[in-house]
């Protein structure tokens, strides 16, 4: 029989235990696996999003680090263009000396002479009292000028302050907003302010800082294009992706057309209908991630995929830049990863049961010999003999066997040999017997025939 009820048995018994091990890794393996899957995706976008924020925040402090630098250029700028209209000064007051008519001819050079100075980009000097009002300016509009009320766009005053600085320190630098001339909107100006206290007066400059502004912009500009390119090849999962805006919820950075550059803080989530933004801002705030219901890339206005954003916040700008992906995407590797390993612990439990089988096959089919051997010998063959040559303990058991029947096929020869010389002893003595017995009765019946002879007959 070349499957055994043994075999049935043995091979049925390594199928059970093979479908508890797969049914032990479902149940523990595959939720850890798929539990860890997950965690490392999610550490996957968050990484990723740390990289951007630190990239974001260096390129931050190159711009500020350019800004300060071209600040302080323009700072010593000020101070060298100041020290040529005080060194003027200096020159009319100690040719003015000790006479009064000729200081005050000097003071009129020194007023025009400021008027007139020019540098830069139609840059220009300025002469104020101590009561804030503008004795040299080269705007006929603003000379002459009491400025001691007078405001810039943002609501500042813009003499009084230098003045103070001026008479408090010595020097100073303030900022205020004004019209460059030529122009008609305003740009931030700096300026350096100093106290010239032969005269009571204050003299300076200031010079417009909206060429910095601008080169801080275009620079800007240039890592919001370059962070477009790299954020755009980013994909986070199958179709995640990161974005930013600003903290007046104006998207700066989004793969959709229709959201960036647009301002969402109207947009609610469709689920719970709270300010979207809102809960952005929340998340850069505790640093947990944000559920919420949105549309794919792909699927504008289909707001069906809930979806996990992490935020952070960069204070430098003030952007908040997230890193988004969708649940369903999230599970994709997993669920992969779980067919993966079904497929492979269905594969182990074929591999076992087939090679269980051979082995059981090749551990049942000498037990079937012996078996087989054993009945032959019950019903009689001693000359059967199971023919195993193994090394190992069913070897023995056959070799043994082999050896148990040939002696019992001399014992029942030898006793056979036996019973057939003691049937001839038995047969020799039983006819002796019967001869011995013949003559007896031959005996008796001549016996009776001489009694008959002798003894009358009684008639």
């Amino acid at each position: 029989m070349f499957f055994s009820r043994l075999w049935f048995k043995a091979v049925g018994l390594i199928l059970v235990i093979v479908a508890l091990c797969a049914l032990a890794i479902a149940v523990t393996v595959i939720p850890l696996v798929q539990g860890i899957t997950v965690a490392q995706e999610e550490k996957h976008a968050v990484t990723l999003l740390e990289q951007v924020v630190n990239l974001v925040e260096a390129k931050h402090q190159e711009i500020e680090s350019y800004r300060t630098l071209a600040l302080e250029a323009r700072k010593r700028e000020l101070k060298h263009i100041t020290s040529i209209l005080g060194g003027y000064l200096d020159a009319e007051r100690a040719a003015a000396k000790g006479r009064p008519m000729l200081e005050q001819a000097a003071r009129h050079r020194a007023l025009e002479f400021a008027r007139q100075f020019r540098y830069g980009q139609n840059d220009y000097v300025w002469i104020a009292d101590f009561s804030s009002r503008l004795i040299s300016h080269p705007d006929p509009k603003l000379h002459g000028a009491d400025f001691a009320q007078v405001k810039d766009v943002f609501g500042s005053l813009i003499v009084p302050p230098m003045v103070a600085v001026a008479r408090e320190q010595g020097e100073g630098y303030t900022s205020y907003w004004w019209n460059r001339l030529g122009k008609d909107t305003p740009s931030e100006k700096l300026t350096y302010s100093k106290l010239y206290p032969s005269w009571q007066w204050v003299y300076g400059t200031g010079v417009y800082v909206d060429d910095i502004t601008e080169e801080v912009n275009r620079r800007k500009a240039g890592l919001i294009a370059e962070m477009r390119e790299v954020l755009g090849r980013v994909t986070i999962g199958r179709s995640g992706y990161m974005y930013v805006f600003d903290a007046d919820l104006n998207m700066i950075i989004h793969p959709s057309s229709q959201l960036e550059g647009s301002n969402f803080s109207a947009t609610r989530e469709p689920r719970s209908g709270k300010p979207i933004g809102l809960g952005l801002k929340e998340a850069a705030r505790t640093g947990q991630a944000m559920r919420y219901i949105w549309d794919r890339p792909g699927e504008p206005g289909n707001y069906a995929y809930e979806k996990l954003s992490w935020v952070r916040h960069q204070p430098g700008f003030d952007w908040y830049i997230a890193s988004s992906v969708y649940r369903d995407d999230l599970y994709e590797n997993t669920r992969a990863l779980s067919v993966r390993i079904a497929w492979i612990a269905f594969a182990v439990f074929v591999l076992s049961a087939a090679l269980g089988g051979v082995f059981i096959r090749r551990l049942v089919s000498p037990i079937s010999r012996l078996s087989r051997a054993a009945l032959a010998v019950q019903a009689g063959d001693l000359t059967v003999r199971s023919g195993i040559v193994r090394q190992d303990e069913i070897g023995i058991l056959s070799r043994e066997f082999d050896a148990m029947v040939g002696k019992l096929a001399e014992h029942v020869a030898t006793l056979d040999a036996r019973v057939r010389e003691k049937t001839a002893e038995l047969a020799d003595n039983l006819s002796r017997l019967e001869e011995a017995n013949h003559q007896v009765m031959d005996g008796i019946a001549y016996a009776r025939t001489i009694q008959r002879a002798i003894l009358p007959t009684a008639e």
